[in-house]
């Protein structure tokens, strides 16, 4: 008897309802994915444009888990997953790392993600929620207007100490007393200096204003989440900032791999 020759549409389809775990390297503006089966043979390669890597996701009838390195960009594409019903699977930089050190063509780092996110050590960041990128934001934003206020700080007092003006370490000293440094005609400061130190005091006090706008934004999304709520119970805790939500894998190995960050907020602010 003969036996029937799948047509090539059959033999795709055959193909796509055996993978269940598509493996994407997101470095590139063109993604080259591969398609694993159930026993992690490699059954599917296609480079795809990053509109046509959604149109395909999309596109697939058996819910599939999308295994990608943590990345920039990645938090979305985990993201577009979820809407479309797969699992997406993130994966830390430094666990792919291994993997990848001896690959030579473009399937080979979709293969090493995929590698790497068999481990039983890997433990996968968990997809954040619009609320939570919200929250990463403001603590990346808060973090930079400190940077950019401590430096502020720091060329105010070496210019003052310049012309035999020392002031003690600390922020709060240098809010303090400048207005009288300024204010006072007996010192070493000419009318230049004085003109931009004036400047700089300006600019100092815009940088605290950003600084507890964003404190009262982080406290104001950290009241609508219950666990922050009653953390913030605790005598000396501020708004409690939860970087990454807690995943289900209790296997974390490393501090980087824990599925929640918090840090303590004054709920004055923080110098």
């Amino acid at each position: 008897m003969k036996v029937k020759t799948p047509t090539k549409k059959e033999e795709t389809a055959r193909i796509l309802s055996s993978i269940e775990r598509v493996c994407v390297d997101l470095s590139k503006s063109t993604f080259h994915v591969v398609g694993l089966d159930a026993d992690r043979k490699i059954v599917f390669r296609k480079k795809f444009s990053r509109e046509a890597f959604l149109g395909w996701l999309g596109s697939l009838e058996k819910k599939v888990i999308v295994v990608m390195e943590a990345c920039a960009g990645s938090q979305w594409w985990g993201q577009q997953c979820q809407a479309l019903g797969h699992t997406p699977m993130l994966i830390p930089p430094h666990r792919v790392k291994p993997y990848a050190l001896n690959q030579k063509n473009d399937y080979d780092d979709a293969e090493a993600i995929g590698e790497a996110s068999r481990n039983s050590k890997t433990v996968p960041v968990p997809v954040k929620t619009l609320e939570q990128q919200d929250l990463a934001m403001l603590i990346a934003v808060r973090q930079g207007l400190i940077d950019d206020r401590t430096a502020m700080a720091n060329r105010i007092r070496a210019f003052l100490l310049e012309r035999g003006i020392a002031l003690p370490k600390g922020i709060s000293v240098l809010r303090c007393q400048l207005s009288d440094i300024l204010d006072d005609g007996t010192n070493a400061l000419t009318q230049i200096a004085r003109s931009y130190l004036r400047e700089m005091q300006a600019q100092l006090l815009e940088l605290d204003g950003k600084i507890e706008e964003i404190v009262l934004m982080m406290q104001k999304i950290a009241s609508l989440n219950a666990v922050a709520k009653i953390l913030q119970t605790i005598p000396g805790f501020g708004p409690l900032v939860v970087r990454r939500p807690r995943g289900g894998d209790r296997r974390s190995q490393t501090v980087q791999e824990t599925g929640v960050t918090c840090r303590p907020i004054s709920r004055l602010v923080v110098s």
